[in-house]
C-alpha cells in the first residue's frame, strides 16, 4: 500500500513539473528575458530543450498512469488517493477505509448477504475492533447460508 502512495506522490510531482514546463507563460517569459538581455542566440535551442523535456515528462506521466490503473484493476481493494490539486492529496479516513475493507471482505466471504454493515468498537489508542460476529451468526441461518 505504501507503494501506491509513493507512486501517487511521484505522479503529483511529475504533473506539477509538467504543468510548469508546458505552460506557455514560462516559455514566453524565458524568451522575453533572453531577448531583453540580448542573448537570443540560445533561445531557440533552450525552447527546444524545454519542449523535449515536456515530451519526456508526458511520456513518463502516461506510464505512471497506466501503472496505477493496472495496480488498481489487479487490486481493487487498495485505497485510491484522489487528486485535489496539483500539490496535495486528500487525507484518508481510517474508519471509512476500515469500513470499506471489511465490507469488501464480508461481500467476498458471503456474496448472498447484502448490506451487512460494519460495527466498530473505538478506543482511545486507535485500536479498532470489528464486532460483526454476533450479527453474522444471526443473519447466516436466516439466509440459509452454510459454513464449511
Amino acid at each position: 500500500m505504501d507503494s501506491i502512495f509513493k507512486l501517487n506522490k511521484q505522479i503529483e510531482n511529475r504533473i506539477q513539473q509538467l504543468e510548469e514546463l508546458s505552460s506557455n507563460h514560462i516559455v514566453e517569459n524565458y524568451v522575453d528575458n533572453q531577448t531583453i538581455t540580448g542573448d537570443s542566440s540560445n533561445v531557440e535551442r533552450d525552447v527546444q530543450n524545454l519542449r523535449t523535456e515536456n515530451l519526456k515528462l508526458r511520456y513518463q506521466l502516461d506510464i505512471l498512469k497506466a501503472a496505477i490503473e493496472k495496480l488498481q484493476s489487479d487490486h481493487p481493494d487498495l485505497p485510491v488517493v484522489k487528486r485535489v490539486s496539483s500539490n496535495r492529496a486528500t487525507m484518508i479516513s481510517i474508519l471509512k477505509e476500515l469500513e470499506r475493507i471489511f465490507s469488501n471482505a464480508f461481500q467476498k466471504a458471503f456474496p448472498t448477504l447484502t448490506n451487512v454493515g460494519v460495527e466498530f468498537t473505538r478506543s482511545e489508542y486507535a485500536d479498532f475492533q470489528c464486532n460483526n460476529a454476533l450479527k453474522l451468526t444471526k443473519l447466516l441461518p436466516k439466509r440459509k447460508v452454510q459454513l464449511k
